[in-house]
């Protein structure tokens, strides 16, 4: 029947095969399935064919774009074509590139091409660990932080110098003060180390800032003496002596200059 109801006749039917219309007597191959198939009143029939394949190679494609502009690679490709070709397979060729830009950024370098496999790069950035290390403060040492938030360029982080003061013991032994001397050897205490001072010039006098190692804690504790007087006569006596607990790097006694 037609588009209108009406009766035609058989050889004037059109088919339909996965989906394509097949005109009247038309014919098609069914590769994958090696059929060759043909519409006759309104059904279509198949018959098996030969299936040997006539595949080759396409020409090869256009060099595509080099991948960096240094140190790139670009390729081309062979794909398997046929009317009896149903497998897919594809040739690929790489060869090395760069391309005509003589210097191009790569992150927060600046890089320059010097042949198509080497490259030569600089940070676009004036501060660096080397820089850092070349600043002089008496105070601090300075080391590269990379940045945190996103830029190129980190920056120059200062710490304090470390200043190394410490309580040394020393040997026992007898004290003499005032023509007084211990009736028993006494250990004594010294603090020990350094720390960091400097001198800058200034208005009317240079400007000084001197620390030294000094006691920063102590105790006292009665100490018994045998005093010699003038008379030849001697007695004993308590005097107090001062032991050193702890050190630390304060500001030096009796400095020179303006602060």
């Amino acid at each position: 029947m037609d588009a209108n109801g009406n009766c035609v006749r058989p050889s004037t039917c059109q088919c339909t095969y996965d989906g394509q219309i097949l005109l009247p007597g038309q014919t098609i191959n069914v590769v994958d399935k090696c059929q060759e198939c043909t519409c006759q009143n309104g059904c279509v029939t198949c018959k098996p064919v030969s299936c040997v394949e006539k595949c080759t190679y396409s020409d090869w494609s256009p060099f595509g774009e080099c991948s960096a502009p240094c140190n790139g690679t670009q390729s081309r490709y062979q794909t398997l074509q046929g009317p009896n070709c149903y497998r897919n397979d594809t040739k690929t060729e790489t060869r090395p590139c760069s391309t005509a830009i003589t210097s191009y950024q790569k992150g927060c370098l600046t890089c320059t091409c010097l042949n198509t496999t080497e490259e030569q790069c600089v940070s676009n950035c004036a501060i660096t660990n080397e820089t850092c290390s070349q600043i002089e403060d008496p105070l601090f040492t300075y080391t590269y932080a990379p940045s945190t938030n996103g830029s190129c360029c980190g920056s120059c982080v200062k710490v304090l110098k470390p200043e190394i003061c410490s309580v040394q013991q020393l040997p026992a032994d007898f004290v003499t003060i005032d023509n007084c001397t211990s009736t028993e050897k006494i250990y004594q205490q010294q603090c020990l180390g350094g720390c960091i001072s400097y001198s800058m010039s200034g208005f009317n006098s240079p400007k000084n800032n001197c620390r030294c190692c000094s006691p920063a804690t102590t105790s006292t504790k009665q100490v018994e003496v045998k005093c010699t007087h003038s008379n030849g006569d001697t007695t004993i006596i308590l005097k107090p002596y001062e032991n050193i607990l702890t050190c630390s790097c304060s500001a030096c006694e009796n400095t020179i200059g303006g602060d």
